[in-house]
């Protein structure tokens, strides 16, 4: 009683179909959003890998808590079936403050706040602003701050290719000792592209920074310099979720390049690779 056989019944299902695709439970996103992310459109053939690929894409894009996709009459023979796509929308809204001090050259005060919208109109665009400062009362006793701010085109003429624009204004003491101090104005337009759900393509377009130096004693007496860069960055998420992760890998890969023939200064030229 040491051997059996082994009958192994197997029922084709059908080759099915996309008729209809019905989206349910986006109260702020619209669909369109929801339609540019799907692998699958009405007349396609439904695959596992589809379904999975949408998915992904949908979770991906940070508007929702949960994505569901299935079809109205699994477990039956029927081939042409309705693609209900169930999604919880996410506050879209985001407000950070806050505050501190530490003992870095006697005592420093902290501060910070922020404000973004990920959804604006329910369109998946999105704007956010941020706000830091630093002061050291002690001795220094110079305010040092970094005004960031970002927008986000999500489907730039109907396609999946993302436009992204951010300013950053950033004044702060690169050197304490002599009294040094830093103001930097940065500006970046780039592209992004997904190129599958796990694999991101973006490029800096174009990247200006103008850079001034001055001593706090002399402020008129500034050296500036202009840093006018070029690049992409290739980014590899194989995390089980971009939010709750538990497990997986997160790789980014990029190049950056200057040169005075971009509008840098004479100077500048130089390609940096990071990973």
């Amino acid at each position: 009683s040491t051997e059996a056989k082994l009958y192994i019944k197997i029922y084709e299902g059908p080759r099915i179909k996309v008729s209809s695709i019905v989206i349910e439970g986006n109260s702020i996103t619209k669909d369109s959003v929801i339609f540019h992310e799907l692998d699958f459109k009405i007349g396609d053939t439904l695959t596992p890998d589809a379904i999975e690929e949408s998915t992904r894409r949908l979770q991906r894009v940070g508007h929702f808590n949960s994505v569901e996709i299935k079809t109205l009459e699994e477990r039956t023979q029927i081939a042409d079936r309705t693609i209900i796509i169930r999604v919880s929308d996410r506050d879209p809204g985001l407000f950070t403050i806050g505050a501190g001090v530490n003992s870095e050259n006697s005592l420093t005060i902290r501060g910070y706040t922020g404000v973004a919208y990920r959804n604006l109109g329910g369109t998946g665009r999105g704007a956010s602003a941020r706000l830091e400062g630093s002061y050291n009362p002690t001795d220094l006793k110079y305010l040092e701050y970094k005004v960031t701010l970002g927008y986000l085109e999500p489907y730039l003429f109907e396609t999946r290719a993302k436009g992204r624009v951010n300013y950053t204004l950033d004044e702060y003491v690169s050197d304490f000792k002599n009294r040094v101090a830093t103001n930097v104005k940065q500006i970046t337009w780039s592209l992004e592209q997904d190129i599958t759900s796990h694999v991101l393509l973006s490029y800096d377009l174009f990247s200006s920074a103008q850079i001034r130096t001055f001593k706090l004693a002399d402020m008129d007496n500034k050296t500036e310099l202009f840093i006018n860069s070029t690049g992409p960055t290739v980014t590899v998420d194989y995390r089980d979720h971009p939010f709750n992760t538990t497990k997986g890998t997160l790789t980014r890969l990029g190049l950056e390049y200057a040169h005075p023939d971009l509008g840098s200064s004479d100077t500048i030229n130089y390609l940096k690779s990071f990973a």
